[in-house]
């Protein structure tokens, strides 16, 4: 029973923060926030079993291109290919 109460505090908790974020936001980030959540949920109506890994596929392959640039042989994404291998360097030293 004590853990049940630990994870009903931990849960309130994270409620309390997210009313404290509502609160901290204006009504224009509401709205931005409102509108991104509506775009995600259009991209993921049509997703079904059947193709689910191809559209996840598709999704990082568009954020990659916009992260990295659209070219394999380009100066941005060899920038980005150097930049994300020193980082995981850097975590793995750690």
């Amino acid at each position: 029973m004590d853990k049940w109460l630990e994870a009903l505090a931990a849960f309130g908790g994270f409620a309390a923060i997210g009313i404290l974020i509502d609160l901290a936001m204006y009504n224009s980030e509401k709205a931005k926030l409102k509108a991104k959540l509506e775009d995600w949920w259009l991209r993921f109506t049509d997703v079904k079993w059947s193709n689910f890994g191809r559209k996840e596929s598709e999704l990082a392959v568009q954020i990659l291109d916009r992260w990295a640039g659209p070219r394999l042989w380009s100066r941005k994404r060899w920038q980005f290919s150097v930049a994300v291998a020193a980082g995981t360097f850097a975590l793995t030293f750690c």
